[in-house]
């Protein structure tokens, strides 16, 4: 994903997390019986080309869960598709 727009894979992912946690699009809570409870944040990036300084017409959504009690990052990863992956939580 970072290829595309001329950015390191590392760079990319810590701008996505920092928009996603900052102004999230979608959240969601998820409870599991006997583990902490986690919350999922979704954001759409669109993708900007630094090379030509052009707004690409594609973007993918950037789904971070945290844990509810630690504020703990558990896991952030991206998704492609009209809808981000924080939609199957409950």
């Amino acid at each position: 994903m970072a290829g595309i727009t001329g950015d390191k894979w590392m760079d990319l992912m810590d701008y996505s997390i920092e928009a996603t946690l900052k102004h999230p699009e979608e959240f969601s809570l998820r409870t599991s019986s006997g583990r902490d409870s986690t919350r999922c944040y979704a954001r759409k990036i669109w993708r900007f080309n630094k090379r030509t300084g052009q707004l690409t017409n594609s973007y993918f959504w950037s789904n971070v869960v945290v844990s509810d009690s630690s504020f703990k990052i558990i896991t952030a990863y991206p998704s492609t598709g009209s809808t981000s992956a924080c939609g199957g939580f409950s």
